[in-house]
C-alpha cells in the first residue's frame, strides 16, 4: 500500500467509525427487534405551522413566567411548571387561582412538543393550542375569555412591541391565537436529553451495568409495547389499566373530549 492509499484510508476511519456509533449497543438477553423501536430524542422540535425566531421564543418567554394573565395576578406557566425543577410541581392535582384544585396533575413543559397531543386526555393537538387551555380554565389560570387577556396585553407597551416584533407581518399582532403561539415557540426549546440518548447513539458506556439490566427487565415485563420511541412513550392513546382493573374510574380519560365510551 502506497502513502497516498493509507491517507485515504485514515481518512475514512472516522466515518465508519460514526456510521457504526448510530447503530444502538445490544444489551446481553433484550432482542435486536427492540432496538428499532427506540431512536435519540431529536435535536430540535420545529413546527411547520409556527416557525421559531429569536423574538418569537423571547415574547413566548415573558408570557410563560408572567402571573397578571390569571385572575388574582398570582398563577403563570411558571408557578405551575417550574423550569428549575423538571416543570412539575410534583403535586397529586394541580392547584390553580384562588386554591382551586385541579383534577390532573401538571405534565412537564420538557420534551413535550414531540408528543402526539397535549393534556393527559390529548385534547390538544400541539403545545401551542395547549397554551391557550389553562389559562381561560376556571380551576387554573381563571381569566374570564380571551378578550380580557388581550386587553391585559394591550395595556402594556412592552408587549405591544414584542408581538410586533414576534409577528411582524401581522397588522395586529396582539391577538390570543399568537399568544399560543409565542409560547408554544418557547416550549418548543425545552429539549432535555440524557445519558439514554447518549446509549442509544452508540455510546455503550453512556448508561451503568444495573441501568441495562433494568432495561432488560423492562423489555421481558411487555413495557416495550406502550413506552417506545425517542420519549420512551407519548406516541399513543393507551388505557390506563390494560391488564389489571383500575382502582378507581372516577377520571373518564379521553371520553371528557371525545364522547366515545372507548376512551373511559
Amino acid at each position: 500500500m502506497n502513502s497516498r492509499s493509507l491517507i485515504a484510508l485514515l481518512l475514512l476511519l472516522p466515518a465508519c467509525a460514526q456510521e457504526q456509533a448510530a447503530v444502538p449497543p445490544a444489551i446481553e438477553g433484550v432482542d435486536d427487534a427492540v432496538w428499532a423501536n427506540y431512536q435519540p430524542l431529536p435535536d430540535s422540535m420545529p413546527s411547520a405551522t409556527n416557525p421559531s425566531t429569536p423574538e418569537k421564543v423571547t415574547l413566548g418567554r415573558m408570557l410563560y413566567y408572567d402571573t397578571r394573565f390569571s385572575q388574582g395576578g398570582a398563577v403563570s406557566c411558571y408557578v405551575c411548571h417550574p423550569l428549575h425543577d423538571y416543570g412539575t410541581s410534583h403535586r397529586p392535582t394541580g392547584i390553580g387561582h384562588d386554591a382551586e384544585v385541579g383534577g390532573r396533575n401538571e405534565p412537564t413543559p420538557y420534551n413535550a412538543a414531540l408528543q402526539i397531543a397535549q393534556f393527559w386526555d390529548g385534547r390538544a393537538p400541539d403545545v401551542e393550542a395547549q397554551a391557550l387551555g389553562p389559562v381561560l380554565n376556571p380551576a387554573e389560570m381563571g381569566m374570564a375569555n380571551a378578550d380580557a387577556v388581550i386587553k391585559v396585553l394591550k395595556s402594556m407597551p412592552a408587549y405591544q412591541d414584542a408581538f410586533h416584533a414576534a409577528f411582524p407581518a401581522d397588522q395586529d399582532p396582539v391577538t390570543f391565537e399568537n399568544f399560543g403561539k409565542a409560547i408554544g415557540a418557547f416550549e418548543r426549546g425545552l429539549l432535555l436529553k440524557a445519558r439514554w440518548d447518549e446509549f442509544l447513539a452508540g455510546n455503550p458506556d453512556a448508561i451503568t451495568a444495573e441501568e441495562k439490566a433494568g432495561f432488560k427487565e423492562f423489555a421481558a415485563a411487555g413495557c416495550t409495547t406502550c413506552h417506545t420511541g425517542p420519549l420512551v412513550g407519548g406516541s399513543m392513546y393507551q388505557k390506563v389499566g390494560l391488564v389489571q382493573p383500575r382502582f378507581t374510574t372516577r377520571d373518564e380519560g379521553r371520553f371528557n373530549d371525545t364522547g366515545n365510551a372507548a376512551g373511559k
